[in-house]
């Protein structure tokens, strides 16, 4: 059976007191970095009603292990 898929994806900090989603983007050309905010709760709004899927997912770094030991 053929889908449609309706997604919102966002990459940065998120704040829950104030429902804002950070997110720092680099201009190609200038290379200067810009930090745009986008209001989770309204971009939500889109949903209401449907049956949705949600995954949050946080990313750290880890230490590499040495080789030698």
């Amino acid at each position: 059976m053929a889908k449609r898929v309706h997604s919102l994806s966002l990459e940065g900090k998120f704040s829950h007191e104030i429902g804002l989603s950070e997110e720092a983007v680099k201009n190609i050309d200038t290379k200067e970095t810009m930090i745009l905010y986008y209001k989770l709760y309204d971009l939500l709004k889109e949903f209401d009603g449907k049956q949705v899927s949600i995954t949050i997912k946080e990313e750290d770094e880890i230490e590499a292990a040495d080789a030698a030991g």
